[in-house]
């Protein structure tokens, strides 16, 4: 009997034993709950510095485009428009490409007062200046350093003069010499001025020239009317452009 009990009777069922919680090591940081974004700039941050490049990429098409204004009126002369242009060009591609990478650094593709100290190496500087008598054809006096050999200035002066008959009203002519710089012949009643630069002069830069030239023959007008000139009572309003 007791093995037909055994038999036909359900075995006595154990409950399952829970598995027990690992017990943290003293000092052990407990696992966090997710994972942890990683770290960076708000949004907001990036969006707000990116409409600031981007004002700024306006500003800099801005200023190329007033560029091409003062070149077309005579302001600026070909090198410092050249140069400008490229500074320009290049620091609107380096804020681009800066956007693509880290918005919140475009400025460090930006360089501070760059453009100023390009106006200023490539704006032409007068050397010095030579006044000749257009009756005689003979050097009046000189200002400045001008080193080119009057011997030269001569020929130069005679086919500048056969141009100015050719071309009529024409006051002013400029031509490059060696050395990159540059001499100028500007024509006045009494005398012809040759200026020297020490690159291409602005259109803007020239006419102001003539003006000046112009001017010293109004003011000395009585003492270049004497025969002989004495150079020492006349007044030089060209000396302004040689400091």
């Amino acid at each position: 009997m007791n093995w037909l009990q055994r038999l036909f009777s359900q075995p006595e069922q154990k409950p399952p034993e829970q598995a027990k919680k690992p017990v943290p090591a003293p000092g052990a940081v407990p696992p966090s709950a997710g994972p942890v974004p990683p770290s960076g700039l708000d949004s907001s941050a990036v969006a707000d510095s990116r409409t600031e490049a981007e004002h700024h990429v306006r500003d800099v098409q801005e200023k190329t485009n007033k560029l091409a204004e003062d070149f077309a009126r005579g302001e600026v002369n070909r090198a410092t428009f050249i140069h400008l242009y490229q500074h320009y060009q290049q620091q609107r591609q380096a804020i681009e490409r800066m956007l693509e990478i880290s918005p919140e650094q475009w400025r460090q593709a930006v360089s501070q007062g760059q453009s100023i100290a390009i106006r200023r190496e490539h704006h032409a500087k007068a050397l010095g200046f030579s006044i000749y008598e257009n009756s005689s054809g003979m050097p009046l006096t000189t200002l400045g350093q001008f080193d080119l050999d009057p011997a030269l200035m001569v020929p130069m002066l005679s086919s500048y003069r056969e141009a100015t008959r050719e071309i009529f009203g024409s006051r002013m002519r400029s031509t490059q010499i060696e050395s990159g710089r540059w001499v100028c012949f500007v024509s006045g009643n009494i005398t012809t001025l040759i200026a020297l630069y020490n690159t291409e002069p602005a259109a803007r830069q020239l006419q102001l020239l003539e003006e000046t030239h112009l001017f010293f023959e109004r003011a000395n007008k009585p003492r270049l009317q004497q025969s002989p000139i004495s150079v020492e009572g006349l007044v030089f309003p060209h000396e302004v452009y040689l400091t």
